[in-house]
């Protein structure tokens, strides 16, 4: 079909609803998407037919474009879990030193996503992982870790 478009979700798709629409981050900016027509060829791999999208080369413009689900669409998780565009501001506070930083960034783009934490201008990288993230107040907007033995003292006393 001209102008379609391979998505690979991150997530388990299978148990939501397929979305009327999506959004690419396009130069920064999350652009909105009809979509017209989606084939699923197994659980890793949709074919979409977007609005506008007519032509290979504006297909190919979206290629490795990261895609986003309207926030109503995405599933509630556990407490130690979450979504990483909604934790940029969060706080973040270990059970030994207490408040670290706030989120400036998630980078998922790893083998090991990672928090990217800003304290007093300095990068500290925090691994996401379950053994890591104790929980996550989004009431509260914090994240509540424990930082293994060490990891802090390579940022802080560098």
């Amino acid at each position: 079909m001209k102008g379609e478009v391979t998505f690979v979700p991150k997530i388990g798709f299978e148990e939501l609803p397929l979305p009327d629409m999506l959004f690419l981050e396009v130069e920064d900016s999350l652009v909105p998407y009809f979509i017209m027509q989606a084939n699923v060829e197994n659980k890793n791999k949709i074919y979409l037919n977007l609005e506008d999208v007519d032509s290979m080369e504006k297909a190919q413009k979206l290629t490795g474009k990261r895609v986003f689900l309207p926030p109503e669409l995405l599933p509630k998780l556990p407490d130690n879990q979450f979504h990483f565009e909604k934790v940029v501001g969060f706080e973040v506070i270990d059970k030994k030193h207490g408040l670290i930083g706030r989120v400036n960034n998630v980078f998922d783009n790893s083998a090991q996503q990672l928090l990217q934490v800003i304290n007093n201008e300095k990068e500290i990288l925090i691994p996401v992982a379950d053994e890591i993230i104790q929980s996550v107040d989004r009431k509260k907007k914090t994240i509540y870790v424990t930082i293994p033995e060490g990891l802090l003292e390579l940022y802080i006393n560098s």
